[in-house]
């Protein structure tokens, strides 16, 4: 997209969209993190370039300031977010890009998927900063043992066999939506610090075995993969590919499945040399995302709102959970659990300026630090609009005994629903929506069909005002690289990346009326 974006947005004004979301690079503009040592002129004018494309192209940009591309500096010498500081230093870059493009920029979204970087980052290790210094001292009998057979649920168990709708077959192996779905029973090991943590986890997709068999079908490997010992650490500098560390991940023969064994193999470092504490440190992090969110959206009410006009919200992610047995009073409970402690644990704050209770019983007071008066009422209500990323469904079952093993288990059953909550009334924007090639025409019919339903809901109709799909065209992916293709579009990496309309493209330029669809070059 970086330098084809006048190509792409003339062919997707010829699909008929009326929007486009895309993400401003915190260092694209303050190299250094901070604006008091330095602006980069040219990424102020790049994206003065990219928005005036869209507005002349008659489309809306609406505009991410963080999608976890924290500036390198600002990890190094801050810690990044478990620092407070850092969300200070968020508000000074909210404000720069609010002077320079407020004007044209209508929409605005604070965070993308807080969630995923607090607990992907300091938790599971797949995310940038990711490194758990820890890893090196795991005796082999932990890291390597092999999976026992599953005996139970845990706390929240398994996605559905199939991914958002009802498939009663596993797709076939050329069918990169696997992803989202299970294989055969496994029991993972887990280490208890992610017990510790979090009563939730779910399938992680870079376990499951078919996508093992889809990396047969991949004649190029990565760049680096080569240059990266078989299972190496690499400690003494940073290396940003993603890909090729996942790529590894995958490609071993039957890799080990303990959580600290999947990091291991991760090749993200940080900087840091304290000594980490998912326990708390996940929980200081979102407390502090949560923070730069508020202080960034009362500088743009108070300072820029009123006289350009805008809306400013947050883009939450989420899996919709629901219970194993529908009528277990304890599988009720753990379904809402698992939803307080991924949707609400920042849906809640924003909208009421304190954690889901659920939280509040759950987790230690020292870690997870309630808001001071001053915070809370800053948080309260700080959304003008609810931008939501939603993936796919689980399962959640009770288990009585949280600091067991978890287990997993194929199940065909899915309930794909949609519950408005009364005391959020605000702008429902839907984001994210994803699927391979082969099932996404009929995946986004069926999630539009769920959507129109819910805004004619006769108790309380959804407030829903827009609809964006994940992606635009084939990407880099945080978690698995160049390996799935997510786009409407596809690009040709072999060939100067030239676009391609794939069926789901052509399907929607016709759901839009739209006559025409202009091809690449």
């Amino acid at each position: 997209m970086y330098s084809k974006y006048k190509d792409d947005i003339k062919m997707m004004k010829s699909m008929g969209l009326d929007a486009y979301r895309f993400s401003i690079s915190w260092s694209r503009i303050l190299p250094r993190g901070r604006v008091s040592l330095g602006v980069n002129k040219q990424g102020i004018d790049y994206y003065n370039d990219l928005i005036n494309t869209v507005i002349a192209n008659d489309m809306k940009p609406f505009v991410t300031l963080f999608h976890f591309d924290l500036p390198h500096s600002l990890q190094q010498e801050y810690d990044g977010f478990l620092s407070r500081d850092v969300a200070e230093f968020f508000r000074e870059y909210a404000e720069l890009c609010f002077r320079e493009f407020g004007d044209r920029v209508k929409y605005w979204m604070t965070l993308n998927e807080p969630w995923s970087y607090a607990y992907n980052g300091y938790v599971s290790y797949e995310f940038p900063p990711g490194l758990d210094p820890q890893i090196n001292s795991l005796p082999a009998s932990i890291v390597h043992s092999p999976p026992p057979v599953a005996s139970q649920y845990n706390l929240y168990a398994t996605p559905p066999v199939a991914a958002l709708y009802n498939l009663y077959s596993t797709p076939p192996v050329a069918d990169l939506m696997n992803s989202t779905t299970s294989p055969p029973a496994a029991l993972p090991q887990t280490s208890p610090k992610m017990l510790k943590f979090i009563p939730y986890r779910s399938r992680p997709h870079h376990h499951i075995e078919q996508h093992h068999q889809l990396l047969n079908h991949i004649e190029q490997q990565h760049q680096l993969l080569n240059a990266v010992p078989s299972n190496s650490i690499i400690n003494n500098q940073r290396v940003n590919n993603i890909g090729t560390s996942i790529y590894k991940l995958y490609s071993e023969p039957d890799p080990p499945r303990d959580a600290h064994a999947a990091a291991s193999n991760l090749i993200y470092y940080s900087g840091s040399k304290r000594k980490r504490d998912p326990a708390k440190d996940a929980y200081t992090v979102g407390r502090n995302l949560l923070l730069a969110h508020a202080l960034s959206v009362h500088s743009y009410r108070t300072k820029f709102q009123e006289r350009q006009k805008g809306q400013i919200g947050i883009a939450l992610n989420t899996f919709w959970c629901e219970p194993h047995m529908k009528d277990d009073a304890n599988d009720k409970e753990a379904a809402k659990r698992a939803m307080d402690f991924t949707l609400g644990w920042f849906l809640e704050p924003v909208l009421t300026g304190q954690y889901p209770k659920t939280m509040r019983d759950c987790v230690p007071y020292g870690n997870l630090a309630a808001f001071s008066d001053g915070e809370a009422k800053m948080l309260k209500g700080s959304i003008d609009f609810l931008g939501l990323n939603y993936y796919t469904a689980l399962y959640a079952a009770n288990d009585p005994n949280p600091s067991h093993k978890q287990g997993y288990k194929e199940d065909q059953r899915l309930h794909l629903t949609y519950r408005v909550d009364e005391k959020n009334d605000k702008t429902l924007t839907v984001k994210d929506a994803c699927a391979d090639s082969m099932i996404r025409e009929d995946y986004h019919k069926r999630h539009l069909v769920y959507l129109l339903k819910a805004m004619k809901y006769k108790q309380v109709p959804a407030n829903v005002k827009g609809y964006f799909v994940w992606s635009w065209c084939d990407n880099f992916e945080w978690a698995v690289g160049y390996t799935v293709r997510f786009g409407l579009m596809y690009v040709d990496y072999e060939n100067q990346q030239k676009r391609y309309p794939k069926a789901s493209a052509i399907w929607f330029a016709k759901f839009l009326g739209s006559k025409k669809l202009v091809r690449a070059n």
